[in-house]
Order: structure tokens, then C-alpha cells, then sequence
């Protein structure tokens, strides 16, 4: 029988998590769940539009009533609630976020890199987040972030790292490459 794998991917802002999560999802019928996902979902509620400021309010809330790894820990909860054989954590960055992933049995980290200018670049260009307008300078401030300075920090520790510099092609490859390997080692059929 098939084990159920969980997949952390960690990276800085743009370089190819949300990318690589729909590879995931596309070639690998992966689940695919974010913090923001879980944070959207509750405020969406109450909510129609859901502002950054929203969604900062409604975080330091809960951490100072529930302490700081409670994000996290809902995150454990919904990915052991899904059935699906592969669920992807999709923003890996607290260090609370690396011992939850830890904490299942089959679970595997792949860090997500590419330098900072092209990061840049690639988020200019998307203009899908809010931040993706942000200038060079901002763009630098944000890796010191409360959310991100952890990230080469977890991405260390890493099982698997890919570093993504090229096409969209060369990304698509790594990532099937990688996960034929996976699923081989952890006796799973593609």
C-alpha cells in the first residue's frame, strides 16, 4: 500500500514555489495547502474582501491568544485530514512551520532558489501578489521580515533543493525528475 508523502516547499518570494505547487498538483494530483489558504478561508467568513492588514490583524490575534505556532499547527491538522496521497505545504518559513512538517512520518522538504535580482524580476513581472510592485530596495527589506527571515535558515535543512535560474521548461523537469525519485524510493507509482 501506498504511503501518504507530505512535501514542505520552502523558498524566498518568487522563486518558483507557487510554480512548482502546481506542478505538483497538475502531473502529481497533489493537495495543495498554504497558510494564507487557511487564514482566507476564516476571515472570508466574515469578509468579502480580505485586506494584508486583514490578515496581519487576524494573525497577531490568534498568536497572542493561542501562542505563536498556532498557524502552524492548524496547517498539521488539515494536512492529516486529506486523503489525498501526496499534500504539498506550500510556504514553508516559521521554524514552527519545519517541526510540523517534521512531525510526519514520510515528509520531505524542498527548498526552492533562485537569486535575488531574478526573484525580483519574475515577481515584477507576475503582478499577481501584493507585493510584487515593490521596489528593488523594498523587495530586499521584505527578506527580513518576520515571515522570511527564517527561510535559508529552514532551507538548510533541506532534503532537496532546486535551484531555479532557467525556463519554466527547466523548472518542470527538475521537479518531475525529482518526484520520480521520490515516489520510487517511498514505493508509490506515478
Amino acid at each position: 500500500m501506498a504511503k501518504k508523502i507530505y512535501i514542505g516547499l520552502v523558498g524566498e518570494a518568487g522563486s518558483g514555489k507557487d510554480t512548482t505547487a502546481r506542478i505538483l498538483k497538475e502531473q502529481y494530483k497533489a493537495r495543495i495547502l498554504t497558510s494564507s489558504y487557511l487564514l482566507k478561508k476564516s476571515l472570508g467568513i466574515f469578509l468579502e474582501k480580505i485586506s494584508r492588514r486583514d490578515y496581519i490583524w487576524f494573525v497577531k490575534k490568534l498568536t497572542k491568544k493561542y501562542g505563536e505556532d498556532i498557524i502552524s499547527r492548524a496547517m498539521l491538522k488539515s494536512m492529516r485530514e486529506f486523503k489525498d496521497k501526496i499534500v504539498v505545504f506550500n510556504g514553508v518559513r516559521l521554524p514552527s512551520d519545519y517541526r510540523i512538517l517534521r512531525e510526519q512520518k514520510d515528509s520531505i522538504l524542498i527548498y526552492i532558489t533562485a537569486g535575488a535580482k531574478l526573484r525580483w524580476k519574475r515577481s515584477k513581472k507576475r503582478q499577481q501578489k501584493t507585493d510584487d510592485s515593490a521596489s528593488w530596495q523594498e523587495f530586499i527589506a521584505m527578506h527580513y521580515e518576520k515571515t522570511e527571515i527564517n527561510v535559508p535558515k529552514i532551507g538548510a535543512k533541506a532534503d532537496y533543493k532546486i535551484k531555479n535560474d532557467g525556463t519554466l521548461e527547466d523548472l518542470e523537469k527538475k521537479v518531475t525528475d525529482l518526484m520520480d525519485k521520490i515516489l520510487k524510493d517511498n514505493n508509490h507509482i506515478k
